[in-house]
């Protein structure tokens, strides 16, 4: 998912920050596959805040950086406070498996 921002589809947000982007590919589109964004570390969305718990809660499944760390205490921290949900963890692990072949 690239962070070019579609302003018929979101105007306030780029397409791998936006849940919008994401229903149309699952639910209009039917895609099932695994959704992963460009690499977030790479200055195109650098200024916005917790960056990597909105992608995820965008609705992708794999999040492309270099900057690891970050990635990683932002996820924890959100899971841990229930900013991302169960939910949302599990239907990321499910297309993953599926693409590995393991469901």
């Amino acid at each position: 998912m690239s962070h070019n921002t579609v302003k018929g589809l979101d105007s306030e947000n780029p397409a791998s920050l936006s849940p919008a982007v994401h229903d149309i590919l699952r639910n209009e589109l039917g895609f099932d596959g695994v959704i992963m964004t460009d690499d977030i570390a790479m200055g195109a969305v650098a200024d916005v805040e917790n960056v990597y718990v909105k992608a995820v809660n965008a609705g992708n499944d794999l999040l492309i950086t270099t900057d690891y760390i970050t990635a990683f205490n932002q996820i924890l921290d959100a899971v841990k406070s229930g900013e991302i949900s169960e939910e949302t963890l599990n239907n990321a692990v499910e297309h993953i498996l599926r693409l590995k072949g393991l469901m």
